[in-house]
């Protein structure tokens, strides 16, 4: 019973970042690669984007991971 107009994109990591790339360039064939024969036209156009630690800005990232105290994250960053 869900409106396909407004499909959304949740993210998290590098999914953020995908969701983020796809929401800035709907209709950039590089995010259209796969070619839909039964839906020729379709509009990959989001309605919204919910990310949590897109790989997009790594220093909020880890920041994040320092508020947290994540070590293993807050390391894998200054690797």
């Amino acid at each position: 019973g869900g409106d396909p107009s407004r499909i959304g994109i949740y993210g998290s990591s590098s999914g953020g970042h995908v969701g983020e790339l796809l929401s800035m360039r709907p209709r950039d064939a590089r995010y259209n690669a796969i070619p839909l024969p039964e839906a020729p036209g379709l509009d990959a156009t989001v309605a919204y984007v919910a990310t949590r630690s897109p790989i997009s800005d790594p220093y909020a990232r880890f920041k994040n991971a320092e508020a947290h105290k994540r070590t293993e994250m807050m390391q894998n960053h200054n690797v």
